[in-house]
């Protein structure tokens, strides 16, 4: 009986180192699975933290090319537009200095058409005149054959008719 006793025992002893192990394994289980856990846990974390600095260092080093590509653009536009308008001013200046050239060739071409048949009267005018006029000074005044009195009433008469004459003739604007 004495053995039977000791084997419960021992049978008993045994269940319950069985039991304690079997709950010691658990409890170290769940403990190294909870450490496990934690480890992974900051392990993602700090790579999570560690490839959102790089994915910031790479969108805030993308911005920064996309502003200078833009300021390049902005500077290459500016002088575009420059060479544009410089371009443009010199063209309008030829066009308004031919425009003035050519306004002003028309104009004097007009002046002139109207002038020319004022100038011949005027010449007709003047080689009648010479006629009346003396050659030397001696005979200035028997040029008509009359006084010197009626030389002079003459030749005012002729000056005045002749300064009329062109009077009637517009001049062009």
């Amino acid at each position: 009986m004495k053995e039977a006793s000791v084997g419960r025992i021992s049978f008993q002893i045994q269940n319950e180192a069985t039991g304690t192990i079997e709950h010691v394994i658990a409890t170290s289980k769940d403990e190294l699975a909870r450490r496990a856990l934690k480890v992974l846990n900051e392990g993602a974390q700090a790579i999570v933290k560690n490839s959102q600095g790089s994915l910031v260092g790479a969108i805030e080093r993308h911005i920064e090319n996309a502003q200078q590509n833009l300021l390049t653009q902005r500077n290459e536009l500016d002088q575009y537009l420059d060479t544009m308008a410089t371009g443009t001013v010199e063209r309008v200046q030829r066009n308004l200095e031919t425009s003035r050239t050519k306004a002003t060739e028309r104009f004097v071409l007009r002046l002139r058409e109207q002038v020319a048949p004022v100038m011949e009267e005027a010449r007709a005018d003047l080689r009648n005149w010479r006629h009346l006029r003396p050659f030397s000074r001696k005979n200035r005044w028997q040029c008509t054959g009359k006084s010197r009195t009626n030389w002079k009433v003459t030749r005012t008469h002729d000056c005045f008719r002749l300064r009329t004459s062109w009077r009637k003739t517009p001049l062009p604007l």
